[in-house]
């Protein structure tokens, strides 16, 4: 496993998003910036240049929202906070560059999380407002349906699993969603908040940084076996960061963009992680 570090963000950012398109190319948007407010800038990464460019920003941004993307590419932000916990849902299109409202979630929510089933639904799981209820959304028919979770969730991170499975992984712990219901499962060795999780070209898991129960930004990394429910711990990360992202790119690398670090501050830097290779600084 080894990474490599990329160009970096025009501008700094943590708690934001980053999604591969079917161009190849990577979407980042939403965060803040280190001002008091939540940023709606959208920045796109060609791996090809390595460079950055802008598209249309996300004019109604929130703080503590989630997103995640479906299966046409385009990507879908819910929730938030401004004023009170927020039901809104609207969904970005990368191609002709516009935002667009849809449908409202059943429970306003924030410091959530989300990610897209296999099947298409996308799940919204935990967060302020909402902590121990879950929401599945069809995409097709623009609905939201309640389910209930196994204890009370947020600032976690949820991945989508085959079929129409799903794993969250916290301070909390960790849950197996089956499609219908929760279960608890072993967590990693150190659990984390604010972390991301990615599935890799074997069928592993990657967990990278997060906050430890200090409030410390971690540079530790660990792979889950899903076969053997086994944790083993990766060489970490080339800084300690939280609050960031983490994006498959096409050669089954993962792309780890900005976040938060030790001190806090919002960070530029990027790695890049690379199943089944030696660690280089």
């Amino acid at each position: 496993d080894s990474w490599s570090q990329a160009d970096s963000l025009s501008r700094p950012r943590c708690g934001h998003w980053a999604f591969l398109l079917p161009d190849g190319r990577v979407t980042v948007i939403g965060g803040e910036n280190g001002t008091p407010h939540q940023t709606g800038e959208v920045e796109i990464y060609d791996p090809d240049t390595n460079a950055w460019s802008f598209s249309a920003p996300w004019a109604k941004a929130l703080k503590a929202a989630a997103a995640t993307q479906l299966g046409d590419g385009s990507v879908l932000v819910v929730g938030g906070y401004r004023v009170g916990y927020k039901r809104d849902v609207y969904r970005f299109d990368w191609q002709a560059g516009e935002w667009t409202r849809l449908g409202m979630m059943h429970r306003g929510r924030s410091h959530h999380s989300m990610c897209t089933l296999l099947n298409g639904n996308v799940l919204v799981t935990g967060g302020e407002g909402a902590m121990e209820l879950a929401e599945l959304y069809d995409p097709e028919t623009n609905r939201w349906s309640n389910l209930m979770m196994t204890g009370a969730w947020r600032h976690h991170h949820t991945l989508p699993l085959p079929g129409k499975r799903a794993m969250l992984i916290g301070k909390e712990g960790m849950l197996h969603f089956d499609g219908t219901e929760f279960y608890r499962m072993e967590p990693p060795p150190e659990a984390t908040e604010h972390n991301t999780a990615r599935s890799l070209i074997d069928g592993k898991i990657l967990v990278c940084g997060g906050e430890s129960e200090n409030s410390k930004a971690e540079r530790r990394s660990f792979v889950f076996a899903p076969d053997t429910l086994d944790w083993t711990e990766t060489e970490p990360m080339s800084e300690a960061r939280a609050w960031h992202t983490a994006t498959e790119l096409d050669d089954g690398s993962i792309l780890l963009v900005g976040g938060a670090g030790l001190a806090g501050n919002a960070l530029a830097s990027v790695d890049r992680f690379y199943p089944g290779k030696s660690y280089v600084r």
